[in-house]
């Protein structure tokens, strides 16, 4: 059918011609083109000035009718891929939650014959989130501890493993699907469907702790909230809960992890602080804090005149270019302020998501190293 109105709108512009009830704009100059069919119309080649500007306008309406009719086609392939990656996650974890339902209800019964109604309870309270309606939340509040003697804590962190493994398969086979569908929109110039598809590619890449948008070469970059990695990372303080591959800490909260770090580097992440003001990243000499009480954040031994205002539950891109010398710290791709450099390895990377004078929630993503570089990454 579109096909035929752009043939309709060809034949107008070459022969003048516009499908009309017989007889109609021919006014006072009679004169008329013969009749054609076209798309069961009949055509008429009308020389009056109203009928030339309805001539324009037809031409207009059926364009935007096609060009209508592509966004609506692509935002219904947007729409169907969107609800098959949830149904392909969902059905992946529910085969997860099945096996360890069954093993978190044996150790309900453990504890129970040891009298230890506290973790018995625990353990069925678990039980009860694996079998529920929604497989993904079973995951959520718990954390992973190997080094746990707890037979509980043993379990989910096992789980924890299997479970991130599990959505990191759907992950990579919808990565690729994400961005043909954004690339098609784009030859297409449909800003809203590309626009979205961006945004789901962009979630399927930070889910997988992908460098891709690093803009170097992945070998440099470790991205140290992948799926491999979370165990990694030890609460030392507070609530910490993971989320896919979003880490909240809420409270007086304070998570730790081990690395070997020398200078330079590049430590790039989006924080969003939902509560409070005292968020901060710490790395021995080098970090990220907040000024007082007030809602702003800079690099350490940076100018806290300089330091920049942030507004609660938004979420920032930020990026710290370290080297011995300075650092100098980015929000948003805007350089905010430069701060004290790295002289020594770093040992260990500290996140809060408040303390105690502000015992706020503040959300963390995307955080990826990139050892070895000395200036932003370039998008």
């Amino acid at each position: 059918m579109i096909r035929n109105k752009h043939a309709a709108a060809k034949r107008i512009l070459t022969d003048g011609c516009l499908p009309v009830s017989p007889g109609a704009c021919r006014g006072a100059d009679n004169r008329a083109c013969s009749a054609n069919k076209l798309s069961g119309l009949t055509l008429t080649r009308p020389y009056p000035y109203s009928c030339m500007r309805f001539h324009a306008v037809a031409i207009i309406v059926i364009c935007l009718t096609g060009l209508a009719t592509h966004r609506v086609q692509a935002q219904t392939t947007l729409e169907t891929l969107a609800a098959s990656y949830a149904n392909a996650q969902a059905v992946a974890i529910k085969a997860v939650n099945a096996k360890y339902a069954a093993s978190a209800k044996a150790l309900v019964k453990n504890y129970m014959l040891d009298d230890n109604m506290a973790q018995a309870r625990a353990a069925s309270d678990w039980m009860k989130r694996l079998s529920g309606p929604d497989p993904l939340s079973a995951a959520d509040g718990i954390l992973s501890n190997a080094d746990s003697e707890d037979p509980l804590a043993s379990l989910q962190t096992r789980y924890l493993e299997e479970h991130n493994d599990a959505l990191a398969r759907v992950d990579n086979a919808f990565l690729p699907k994400a961005q043909a569908l954004q690339r098609s929109a784009t030859d297409a110039a449909d800003v809203d469907t590309a626009s979205a598809a961006a945004g789901l590619v962009s979630q399927i890449q930070a889910k997988l702790g992908s460098a891709a948008t690093s803009g170097l070469p992945s070998g440099d970059a470790e991205a140290l909230f992948a799926p491999e990695k979370q165990p990694r990372w030890k609460p030392q303080s507070g609530t910490w809960r993971w989320e896919g591959a979003l880490l909240t800490g809420s409270g007086d909260s304070e998570i730790q992890y081990d690395i070997n770090l020398e200078p330079p580097f590049v430590v790039q992440f989006t924080m969003n602080i939902m509560a409070g003001s005292r968020e901060r990243l710490e790395m021995d000499q080098v970090g990220v804090h907040n000024v007082g009480y007030q809602d702003k954040f800079g690099p350490d031994g940076g100018d806290e005149n300089k330091f920049f205002a942030f507004k609660h539950n938004q979420p920032y891109h930020c990026v710290l270019v370290v080297t011995r010398k300075n650092s100098d710290f980015y929000v948003e791709g805007s350089l905010i302020a430069e701060g004290a450099g790295e002289s020594k390895k770093v040992e260990k990377i500290l996140l809060h998501g408040g303390d105690g004078w502000s015992p706020g929630t503040t959300e963390y993503q995307d955080f990826i190293i990139i050892r070895g570089a000395d200036q932003i990454p370039q998008p």
